[in-house]
């Protein structure tokens, strides 16, 4: 079996990459933001963006998201390379190529800051955080709404029904799949760095997007609702 490039190098990808995240962290963040942060890991670190430290990053940090069903052992490079490709021609995370090797974007770098908070503290404002802390984690959150493509559908009709199930977790950084605490608990944050900001244009926003999706968000509604 060929080695990967660290391998090769007698580097341990755990010491090199760092230890695995908190799984209950991750598990609800999307798999292309999770990606994004893989790359950003390997910038950081000043090692080469090729494919395949990519998936040794992502499969280190993030083991349970990019594990190969039927084998955890091994990383699913399939699942990491279409993540990839989604997150730079998708969602513009990431700009470059398999050949070129590939850099975090800047709205890249503002998903990350996202991604970074969630999976080491959860996504909340903390009445112990310093007001500064608190707008400016609260203001990155914002400009992901704003360029969210559940936000732009909301300009153009004026409302949400055009809005669908994949765009309403996307906006809030979840997966498809996410379990309907975790889309909540996004969903909150956001609403409070709205209110923070007085931003009433995100609030009329995410008020209506409340109501759409009520069975998810109101913790009173056990069954998730499906929309179109």
């Amino acid at each position: 079996m060929k080695k990967s490039p660290l391998t090769s190098q007698g580097i341990s990808a755990t010491s090199t990459f760092g230890v695995a995240y908190e799984e209950a962290r991750y598990m609800s963040v999307g798999l292309d933001e999770l990606v994004a942060f893989g790359v950003n890991r390997l910038c950081e670190l000043s090692l080469e963006t090729t494919f395949e430290n990519i998936v040794a990053v992502c499969f280190t940090l993030f083991p349970r998201r990019f594990e190969l069903r039927g084998y955890p052992q091994w990383p699913d490079a399939q699942v990491i390379g279409k993540r990839v490709w989604g997150s730079r021609s998708d969602k513009g995370y990431l700009a470059g190529s398999v050949k070129q090797g590939y850099r975090i974007t800047p709205k890249g770098l503002k998903v990350v800051e996202i991604v970074q908070e969630r999976i080491q503290d959860g996504p909340r404002l903390s009445l112990q955080d310093r007001p500064s802390e608190a707008r400016t984690r609260a203001g990155r959150v914002l400009r992901h709404v704003e360029q969210s493509e559940a936000f732009r559908r909301y300009q153009v009709t004026k409302g949400v029904d055009h809005i669908s199930d994949y765009d309403f977790s996307d906006m809030l950084l979840c997966p498809p799949d996410a379990p309907a605490e975790s889309l909540r608990k996004s969903f909150e944050y956001f609403v409070q760095s709205a209110r923070l900001y007085r931003r009433d244009d995100l609030l009329g926003f995410l008020d209506q997007i409340g109501q759409k999706w009520i069975n998810v968000l109101d913790s009173s509604h056990e069954k998730r609702g499906k929309h179109k």
